[in-house]
């Protein structure tokens, strides 16, 4: 099969290499997973970004006049390889996640939105963006909304703010994707150490044998033989909700779904929670809305 040469041809490259190509296969291909190791993902990234910020450099550098396919396409057609490699960081960073990439995904995690915050306020570019949108309404209807969509998602990272202003708002940029990767840190962490144990097999009538022996293999693990342990997984979770017929074991397992996060100890996200509505908020007021929820839906109700 031409596709199997062509993968094969390419795995002699280095992972980060592998990690930034365009996928193989049909129907777009599929993200080479299993090279990708969070050294790798780290160094992919960092390069996908400097690659994805030089071709938006382009953009607002071009001596061309500034058209619907000088500026707004070719902004859309940028980042390519970023797409795909934070792709491969999100189905790392939650089905993945050993402690290695737990670190590398809260490091690289705020970096994309730094980089966002960056072009956004680079004059020479909004300034282009703005040449389109003032004559948007001579683009056909699909040109005009992107256009449209782009001027305003500029605007709503703070292209309109002054010096300090801008300031401000990449500040709290950066300090809200650090706390959104930690808190997605803390519910991964919490997945090793939350469960629901249960001694006897009477109280699993309803679920699957495959179910079963997973539960058994869990509680194994947790140094409980004989038993069996349902773990803060959503396949394990929505198994039982699903099918088992003892009412207290949904329930329990429900809680314990619904409380991740929310427990004392080392993966408490409560603290997190409290800091990021916090600076939502003033990020909010910087662009001018009154509340952090206004701002969240402006961009996505009809109007």
């Amino acid at each position: 099969h031409p596709c199997i040469v062509i993968y094969s041809a390419i795995m002699t490259e280095s992972d980060s290499d592998l990690l930034l190509a365009p996928w193989q296969g049909p129907l777009g291909g599929l993200p080479p997973l299993d090279r990708a190791t969070p050294a790798a993902i780290e160094r992919a990234y960092h390069r996908a970004l400097a690659m994805r910020d030089a071709e938006i450099a382009a953009i607002a550098a071009d001596p061309r006049p500034a058209c619907f396919d000088t500026v707004i396409a070719a902004l859309e057609d940028s980042g390519r390889a970023l797409r795909r490699i934070d792709a491969v960081r999100q189905v790392h960073a939650t089905t993945r996640a050993s402690a290695e990439m737990r670190a590398v995904n809260e490091r690289i995690a705020p970096l994309a939105a730094a980089s966002d915050d960056a072009l956004a306020h680079d004059a020479r570019l909004f300034a282009r963006i703005e040449t389109v949108a003032v004559d948007a309404d001579r683009l056909p209807p699909e040109e005009r909304r992107l256009t449209l969509h782009v001027r305003n998602r500029m605007v709503r990272r703070g292209a309109r703010l002054d010096a300090a202003g801008k300031a401000r708002f990449r500040d709290l940029g950066a300090r809200i994707a650090a706390l959104q990767a930690r808190y997605h840190a803390n519910l991964v962490a919490e997945q090793d150490v939350l469960a629901v144990e249960v001694e006897t097999p009477d109280r699993l009538d309803g679920l699957s044998d495959a179910v079963r022996a997973d539960a058994a293999a869990l509680a194994m693990k947790r140094g409980r033989s004989g038993g069996f342990a349902f773990g803060a997984t959503r396949p394990a979770v929505m198994a039982v909700l699903q099918h088992a017929g003892d009412r207290s074991l949904r329930e329990q397992v429900w809680r314990m779904w619904n409380g991740r996060g929310a427990n004392s100890g080392p993966h408490d996200n409560r603290p997190i929670v409290n800091e990021i509505l916090g600076l939502r908020r003033e990020l909010a007021g910087l662009i001018g809305y009154p509340s952090y929820a206004a701002f969240a839906c402006a961009d996505r109700m009809a109007g």
